[in-house]
């Protein structure tokens, strides 16, 4: 009867702990090597040292962007400050003439931009900025990062668990090699440069500059191809705000009043943009939901009656990018950046670009999201392909 007890321990308990131990450790050896959960400091001074580094994080126990982007930022004392959302990871610093740093990806809403831009005012005043600004900011509707939510005890437990097996399921979905996964994992050595999960893997992350390089995703075609994504939430009235906002929220546009009565008073010329859509998502707005464009145009007039220097390009035919210069139907590669750059040639910041390497590329990288210059630097051998399957010439 006891060995009948232990048996039967062995079998539903023992063996099943056993099992999910043999499956965890791989995980915890891989975040150990890639550096997923590297300190803030050790990340930054990385970055600022090393021009082929980079960081990103695969799951939410990486360290976040905000917490060494800060950090980086005081290593560097850059000269061109660029604050905004994702949208702003693409502006390069070979393309001005003096250091630039753009704090692309720490942004969600109006309350991060107005607290980072003070932050690094304090820590280094530049000498010119770049004021990326999303429409939907200033949506009343719209509350993606402002509230932080707390997560109860057993949520975290059952997280962490949950994102232990998480490797697992990208090689069954193919977003991970399996015979890399394996080599990082056995390797006695780790790769200190290429750090996060998603870095050292995927070859994706954060760079000297604060841009960010999109490793993978230039060379393998993606799983939404074309816009399909973007067109969808349109026709659902889900793109990027739920429904349309009945007005501008006031309390949102003060903070950037606020913001810009600040940087004027230190003297420190700048420039605020709206960067672009994709044509085919842009025509689909204006086809489907014209309310969009309303809202847009409006948020647009109200800033531009707070700053100088404002310039809407959410119409990609007012710079002339094409569905071929997108990563997604929201987000511009380089190509789509240096053609903004290109139009901000006389602005307030005119002395601060790189006039000649700007155009020495707005025709030779024309419809590519990354340049090979930079793709050969971090990952050799590699080309871009036509990614969204647009039957774009790569």
């Amino acid at each position: 009867m006891q060995r009948k007890k232990y048996i039967l321990f062995g079998i539903f308990f023992l063996i099943p702990v056993l099992i999910a131990g043999f499956l965890y450790l791989p995980y915890q050896i891989l975040i150990t090597r890639t550096g997923e959960h590297a300190p803030a400091p050790l990340i930054a001074k990385t970055l600022a040292q090393g021009q082929n580094c980079v960081y990103a994080r695969a799951t939410v126990m990486g360290t976040p962007v905000e917490s060494f982007k800060h950090l980086q930022y005081e290593l560097l004392k850059p000269d061109i400050a660029i604050v905004g959302s994702s949208r702003s990871m693409q502006f390069k610093s070979d393309y001005f003439s003096q250091p630039s740093f753009t704090f692309g990806g720490t942004v969600s809403n109006i309350y991060d931009f107005e607290d980072v831009i003070y932050g690094a005012l304090k820590k280094h005043p530049p000498k010119a900025m770049i004021l990326q600004l999303d429409y939907w900011w200033f949506s009343p509707r719209y509350f993606n990062g402002i509230f932080k939510k707390k997560i109860e005890l057993y949520k975290y437990f059952r997280n962490h668990v949950k994102l232990a097996y998480e490797p697992y399921m990208w090689i069954l979905d193919g977003k991970l090699d399996r015979q890399q996964f394996l080599e990082t994992v056995l390797s006695r050595t780790k790769d200190s440069c290429h750090m996060g999960i998603m870095g050292a893997l995927q070859h994706k992350g954060y760079t000297r500059d604060g841009s960010y390089f999109y490793g993978t995703d230039y060379i393998l075609p993606h799983e939404e191809q074309g816009f399909s994504k973007e067109i969808n939430a349109i026709d659902k009235e889900t793109f990027r705000i739920a429904g349309i906002p009945d007005a501008i929220d006031e309390a949102r546009l003060q903070i950037f009043a606020d913001v810009i009565q600040e940087i004027s008073r230190l003297n420190i010329p700048y420039v605020v943009i709206f960067p672009p859509f994709a044509p085919d998502v842009y025509d689909h707005l204006k086809e489907k939901n014209p309310d969009f464009l309303k809202f847009m145009d409006s948020v647009v007039k109200n800033v531009r009656e707070l700053a100088d220097n404002v310039y809407d390009f959410h119409d990609p035919a007012t710079i002339q990018t094409h569905n071929c210069d997108f990563l997604d139907g929201d987000h511009g590669g380089l190509a789509s950046y240096i053609k903004i750059l290109n139009a901000l040639e006389n602005s307030a910041i005119t002395p601060y670009l790189n006039h000649r390497r700007i155009q020495q590329d707005m025709k030779r990288l024309d419809g590519k999201a990354i340049s090979p210059e930079e793709l050969q630097r971090f990952m050799p051998g590699k080309r871009e392909i036509d990614f969204l399957n647009l039957g774009c010439q790569k």
